[in-house]
């Protein structure tokens, strides 16, 4: 990514001058890099960032406090479980929806009511706002149908998204889409976590 760069350089041209030396890179190419997305610590932080990230946006949204707000959070992985506990702490009420009995189990240990797929229409209409963490379809028509018109819908997951956010507009509820948070909103915060990993890898941790 080289937006002032006067040509254009390939991926081969760059690794050819850089033969023989470590390559630390993202999402990328494991025969040349070592990729530092695949390190559970930075898939940690980014998971914390982005739920931080998360929770301003949607109290920007809202124009209230999270304290004494109902929210539902689909997943219950690094991301779910971080929303959780900081919407927790910050004295509002949270739900994880899951697929897996595991995630189901670990939220009710972690304190947190949990919810399966099944039953999120018929509790839909009782969450001030509804967060996806999820990459596949769970929130659909019948699940919107269901939300008060006020709810906040927010998805935080890649496509296909675990909202219909097309069928969340013509129903008239307000959609948030929120993709790549750490380095839209907290860009210092997201380097220094890419810096922190890749110095741990090159110690070998």
């Amino acid at each position: 990514n080289a937006p002032y760069a006067r040509e254009k350089y390939e991926k081969d041209a760059i690794l050819s001058l850089i033969s023989g030396k470590r390559v630390f890179g993202g999402q990328t190419d494991d025969a040349v890099t070592e990729d530092y997305y695949k390190s559970e610590e930075l898939l940690l932080s980014n998971a914390l960032i982005t739920a931080e990230s998360a929770v301003n946006i949607i109290q920007r949204e809202i124009k209230d406090t999270v304290c004494g707000k109902n929210f539902l959070v689909l997943g219950y992985g690094r991301i779910g479980k971080a929303l959780c506990r900081i919407l927790r702490a910050m004295g509002g009420s949270a739900a994880a929806a899951a697929r897996r009995p595991e995630s189901l189990t670990q939220a009710r240990i972690d304190g947190i009511e949990p919810l399966e797929y099944g039953r999120i229409a018929e509790r839909a209409e009782e969450f001030d706002v509804v967060i996806n963490t999820v990459p596949e379809r769970i929130f659909g028509k019948s699940e919107i149908e269901k939300t008060r018109e006020d709810c906040i819908l927010a998805e935080l997951a890649s496509p296909p998204y675990g909202i219909d956010l097309e069928c969340a507009e013509k129903l008239g509820r307000r959609a948030l889409l929120l993709p790549g948070l750490p380095g839209k909103v907290m860009p210092k915060a997201a380097a220094e976590a890419i810096k922190e990993t890749i110095y741990n890898m090159m110690e070998g941790k």
